[in-house]
């Protein structure tokens, strides 16, 4: 009579890569108060294929099959089963095959005046043939060609690694005249790269709200963020954040001079834009948070 099945040890909890075969078989012992040789067992996974479906015992009861594990990473499962006895269970770990596609993410087409960074970075997205992300892996970030350059000077045709996402970013900058740029993340040794078009247009003046207080996009200043500008200049203000995405926000003037502020913006996201066309110092706050929402725009 069948008294029992187990898994023997060093095949279950191993690792392979996406759409491999595990190193090991999947090994299962059955017990028996008689003959162990001979009793079918039969195989299952949702992950991959067990091959072969159905296998015989043999003489010291051990019956084994092969697991090719499925396309997709993560925790997989297998189970050996005999009639009239419980299922026995089988854990892997699928890992993202070998670094394939790049993909853009964010970053592209973006236009940012001559005298700022550019507001958003480059970001890349590195998989597997499969779409599996890989981590830990070398993404180079060249300028082809382009009056811009990246924010971290290190970083022009060197390496940096992908996160536990799969994710990489730089950030770009212009380096004094207008004109279109060509920015490519590529793999070491092929695979598809990502090329990531912008523009450098004539000067823009733009003011963020980071958090609870506005920060400056040309120079990075914040609390207050102070910007100085032609006459005739428009300044446009992006009252949205991140970090509170459900506040109000409203800009206003401070202090005189004054401008008038157009609109009512208090609602997420807003942008708001300002042409200043006499010289002056002008103060301005977001009325919800005036005392650190704070900044200065010096008209000349």
């Amino acid at each position: 009579m069948l008294t029992n099945a187990v898994s023997t040890a060093s095949c279950n909890g191993q690792t392979g890569a996406v759409a491999t075969a595990l190193p090991l078989p999947l090994r299962v012992l059955v017990d028996s108060a008689g003959t162990k040789q001979g009793v079918t067992v039969t195989w299952h996974t949702s992950n991959g294929l067990v091959t072969p479906q159905a296998s015989v015992t043999d003489a010291a009861g051990i019956a084994t099959a092969a697991w090719t594990l499925d396309t997709v990473a993560g925790t997989q499962s297998a189970t050996a089963s005999v009639a009239g006895l419980n299922a026995v269970g089988f854990r892997a770990t699928a890992l993202a095959g070998p670094a394939a596609l790049t993909q853009k993410v964010v970053g592209d087409s973006q236009t940012m005046g001559v005298n700022a960074r550019f507001s958003s970075p480059l970001g890349v997205f590195v998989s597997d043939r499969y779409g599996n992300a890989v981590s830990g892996k070398v993404v180079r970030w060249t300028v082809v060609n382009g009056p811009v350059s990246l924010i971290r000077e290190d970083d022009i045709g060197s390496a940096t690694t992908t996160d536990l996402n799969g994710y990489i970013e730089t950030s770009l900058k212009p380096t004094g005249t207008e004109g279109g740029a060509l920015v490519r993340a590529s793999l070491p040794g092929g695979g598809a790269g990502a090329d990531f078009t912008v523009t450098v247009g004539p000067p823009q003046y733009l003011v963020r709200l980071i958090g609870l207080s506005f920060m400056s996009v040309q120079n990075g200043t914040s609390t207050p963020a102070i910007d100085t500008v032609p006459a005739g200049q428009t300044v446009q203000w992006f009252l949205g954040t991140q970090d509170y995405p459900y506040g109000l926000h409203r800009l206003m003037s401070v202090g005189t001079p004054s401008f008038v502020v157009p609109g009512s913006s208090n609602t997420f996201p807003s942008t708001v834009s300002v042409t200043f066309t006499q010289p002056g110092t002008y103060d301005y706050a977001d009325s919800y948070n005036p005392r650190t929402a704070t900044g200065v725009i010096v008209v000349r």
